[in-house]
């Protein structure tokens, strides 16, 4: 009934998610939690929050084509 070449949709996101809470809860955390708050720990932040949103939209875009499962079989 299940054919091996189907592809699962279920965890294609879990990378773009992952990214997406690094940039936007741990590395906003990381820089609270660094004392004293300089331009160079803010500057580190935003360049880590901006890879990783560039690096989640990346991913987001080479993931987002879902493959639906037929019941056809392939020949």
């Amino acid at each position: 009934m299940f054919d091996t070449h189907l592809k699962s949709t279920g965890r294609d996101y879990t990378v773009t998610v992952a990214l997406l809470v690094i940039a936007f809860i741990i590395s906003p955390v990381a820089l609270l939690g660094s004392r004293p708050i300089g331009y160079w720990s803010f500057g580190l932040a935003v360049v880590c929050s901006v890879s990783a949103v560039t690096w989640a939209w990346v991913h987001w875009k080479r993931s987002s084509r879902l493959y639906i499962p037929s019941i056809a079989t392939r020949n």
